[in-house]
């Protein structure tokens, strides 16, 4: 099997998650990963404003930075997480920043590395990010 690790990240989502919910799953020996974090942001309620869907970015990220620190990660490394099509990846984009920059206030050093492997995404984020005076 390619990725024996996978058959770890399976079992643990056989429980359901609560929105903005994170986990944190300790792969098997063989992955190149210490830590990998499954994030539940995909709703399939209609009734979620624009703000609703941020906020549930926005409290992933934030949960996703403690669960790393508590496992004294430094560094961690996310897709835009716009959950599908339910956010813009430019609103997803910021969510992610906003939750960011209010978990690093609070003192704590780590380092949040966000990809894109699509070149359209690539663009927007970082026409967004240069906006906001990122790198």
């Amino acid at each position: 099997e390619k990725y024996p690790w996978s058959k770890t990240l399976h079992k643990s989502q056989q429980n359901a998650m609560t929105l903005g919910e994170v986990i944190g799953v300790a792969p098997s020996s063989g992955s190149p990963f210490r830590l990998v974090m499954i994030a539940s942001t995909l709703h399939h309620e209609d009734t979620l404003s624009e703000s609703d869907k941020k906020g549930v970015v926005r409290t992933a990220i934030i949960e996703a930075m403690h669960i790393a620190s508590g496992y004294g990660i430094r560094s961690i490394a996310a897709p835009v997480m716009s959950g599908g099509w339910r956010l813009s990846p430019s609103s997803a984009f910021m969510a992610m920043i906003d939750g960011y920059e209010e978990f690093i206030q609070k003192g704590k050093d780590i380092s949040l590395h966000i990809h894109v492997l699509d070149t359209r995404q690539y663009e927007i984020i970082s026409s967004v990010a240069r906006g906001i005076g990122l790198k």
